[in-house]
């Protein structure tokens, strides 16, 4: 049967939800081109969630062996939208300009990694080898939709200028790592170490920005300077040798 087995953990849950709301009124003495008077409104609501799961499990089966993990779950969501107008006008109140325009995003992620640790003792005293297997994840996806109508008066005149829009983007991260050690006793306060430590991430996004068609009435439109995406994979081979000096309370390593 095992000798120990430990499994302390912490969680936490939160959740937020923030409304505001804003009134701006500004005056141009003299006027600016016509203009001498600028009102703005804007609501906006913020919603946040959190939760976290910490873990730790020790089993130690017997005098020489040892074995750790660590998981970490973190989950965050966000939903925000915000609603605008706003309108220009003249001494006697005349508009110049109006707008009004909403946005809203959402976004949901994690970020999930786990570690497990591996301990053995050899027989002859200060002889050992410890391995550290290190993997995790992060992930993001959002969503979102941008609309905002511009008028401009001048006169009899109306021009309008539009914007209707919706977005949407993923990125993903993975990482993987190991840590092999072993230590070998040279003489009473000599000690050699071996590492050996490889590691790989991968990672990627996608992020699409697409705009109304008027014809279709479907988002069809690639907006080129808000799209991209990409891919990467990074692969690192570490290894060296260590002697470690001891005396008393000194420690020399090199």
């Amino acid at each position: 049967p095992p000798r120990s087995t430990l499994f302390p953990y912490t969680t936490l849950f939160r959740s937020t939800q923030t409304d505001n709301g804003q009134i701006l009124t500004r005056q141009y003495l003299p006027p600016q081109d016509s203009i001498a008077l600028y009102n703005q409104a804007l609501i906006s609501d913020n919603g946040n969630g959190n939760q976290r799961v910490d873990a730790r499990l020790e089993w130690t089966p017997d005098s020489t062996n040892s074995v750790i993990f660590q998981p970490r779950l973190y989950f965050q969501s966000t939903d925000t939208e915000n609603l605008g107008d706003a309108a220009n006008t003249t001494e006697s109140f005349t508009p110049v300009s109006t707008a009004t325009s909403l946005h809203h995003d959402k976004i949901d992620g994690d970020n999930l990694s786990g570690r497990l640790t591996m301990r053995h003792r050899f027989a002859r005293r200060g002889r050992n080898v410890s391995v550290d297997l290190n993997a995790g994840r992060n992930l993001r996806d959002g969503s979102g939709d941008q609309r905002s109508l511009t008028d401009y008066f001048a006169g009899d005149t109306t021009t309008h200028d539009t914007l209707d829009q919706q977005s949407a983007s993923h990125s993903l991260t993975r990482s993987y790592s190991t840590r092999i050690a072993f230590t070998e006793p040279l003489r009473k306060n000599i000690q050699l170490q071996a590492i050996y430590s490889p590691s790989l991430t991968t990672s990627e996004a996608d992020a699409r920005t697409l705009s109304l068609d008027p014809l279709s009435g479907g988002y069809t439109f690639t907006d080129s300077v808000l799209s991209n995406s990409h891919e990467s994979r990074y692969a690192v081979q570490n290894a060296g040798l260590s002697v470690l000096f001891t005396r008393g309370p000194w420690r020399l390593l090199t």
